[in-house]
């Protein structure tokens, strides 16, 4: 298995891999993790507690990056992650930063920043091919490099191949990587898998319509899920107060107003401060901001007269995280607006499954809204439909005053996004590749 997120890493992009590395075996599969040495990620910062959920018996293999080329990232993406306030002067300082990282990812940066890891992984996977009993090679993307490596390694050593899109890369939402040579590149490695599987259905038809001269059935839809051990411990422990708890797990951008790409808190503080405005709650209600919230969403927090409700509880551990999920009332969801959203699903959902609380899901048409509805796990709102909030906020709060405020209990919907099950479809994905 190559995936340069990997513990110590922490965030959302790590929990689909440590999951079916911890799960592989109960299926007779034993994963090699060749994964990267002291990475660096400026919106995935490092959880050293999830090193204790990797399971004894995987051998994990570290490779380092080129330091040189680590330290220029490092620079850009301090530069980028700070945010700043459009109308300051930092705003173009930041877009130009931002123009920079794309120049480079169709040059110096081909396919993306991760590249420097790419050389040492490539020759530490060779010696492993020629070394190990390797049957199947499958990499997790994004990084794009990990893919190019898989591909290289699958030639060279005649293993199949199986790509794991957790995101899309030409079509991704940010648009970064969707030209001539991106697409060359993404279409080469897409022939030489023998599977490809994406995150969402959305992709998957997205890609089967933009690669129709490759076997459609060579692309497999396996979703991100939870799993059910993280919380077995979290939901014992149990809130007791009289106010309605709302939290976020996550991280936001921090551009104040946001662009349409923009993972923001900034149209949710505007509905809840119209409803204090509207009705006298604001002393029975508190909002828990758990993870990276940036300073320019603190200071619009305090310009909405929002400093007395909200709690910004800073980066946590992912345990602590869960338990932060099964202590709320009511857990908020937020997913940007741009053209390509509607194939957005993030992993963060099914943590919210997970813990079996109500959703207000601020996410526009597409694959997410289509589930929490269907699956009734909450309401959905149009991420910038500020009245729409506000009420929603208010038809929750109405219902926890009347103790009415549940989670509708649906054991096929649990089931259905459990990591064990997951994993049981990309061992089928495995088995149909390895025959």
């Amino acid at each position: 298995m190559i995936a340069y997120y990997f513990p110590p890493f922490g965030g959302v992009p790590v929990q689909r891999t440590i999951k079916f590395v911890k799960y592989l075996p109960k299926y007779g599969w034993h994963p090699l993790v060749l994964t990267v040495r002291d990475g660096y990620d400026h919106f995935h910062p490092n959880d050293p507690s999830l090193i204790n959920k990797i399971p004894d018996e995987v051998e994990v293999i570290r490779t380092r990056e080129i330091g040189t080329i680590a330290r220029v990232v490092k620079f850009l993406n301090r530069k980028t992650k700070k945010g700043t306030n459009k109308t300051s002067k930092k705003a173009l300082f930041t877009k130009k930063i931002l123009k920079l990282r794309k120049l480079l990812y169709n040059t110096l940066w081909f396919p993306d920043e991760k590249n420097s890891w790419a050389p040492s992984t490539f020759i530490k996977g060779l010696r492993l091919l020629a070394k190990e009993d390797i049957s199947i090679i499958y990499v997790s993307g994004y990084p794009w490099s990990a893919f190019l490596v898989g591909n290289f390694l699958s030639m060279l050593g005649g293993v199949p191949l199986i790509l794991d899109f957790r995101d899309a890369w030409t079509l991704n939402p940010r648009k970064l990587w969707d030209n001539w040579l991106h697409r060359l590149w993404e279409g080469v490695v897409l022939r030489q898998a023998s599977k490809a599987i994406f995150a969402t259905n959305t992709m998957r038809k997205d890609y089967i319509d933009r690669y129709p001269w490759i076997e459609k059935e060579k692309f497999i839809t396996i979703t991100n899920g939870y799993d059910h051990d993280d919380f077995n411990h979290s939901r014992l422990k149990k809130r007791v107060d009289d106010k309605l708890l709302i939290t976020f797990t996550g991280t936001f951008n921090d551009n104040v107003p946001p662009s349409d790409i923009d993972q923001s808190p900034y149209y949710f503080l505007q509905g809840l401060s119209k409803l204090f405005k509207e009705k006298n709650v604001s002393s029975i209600i508190r909002v828990y901001f758990v993870g990276d919230f940036g300073k320019n969403n603190e200071t619009f927090v305090k310009e909405m007269g929002l400093e007395n409700v909200v709690e910004l509880k800073g980066h946590v551990s992912h345990d602590k995280s869960l338990q932060y999920q099964a202590e709320a009332d009511l857990l908020l969801l937020v997913i940007y607006t741009c053209e390509r959203s509607k194939s957005v699903l993030t992993g963060k959902l099914f943590e919210y499954i997970g813990a079996r609380k109500p959703i207000l899901a601020l996410v526009p048409e597409g694959e997410a809204k289509d589930l929490i509805v269907k699956d009734r796990l909450g309401i959905t709102v149009d991420p910038r439909d500020i009245d729409g909030i506000k009420d929603s906020i208010l038809d929750f709060y109405e219902k926890w005053k009347d103790n009415k405020l549940k989670f509708e209990e649906n054991n096929n919907v649990f089931e259905k996004y459990e990591m064990r099950v997951l994993t049981k479809k990309l061992v089928d994905v495995i088995e149909e590749a390895f025959n």
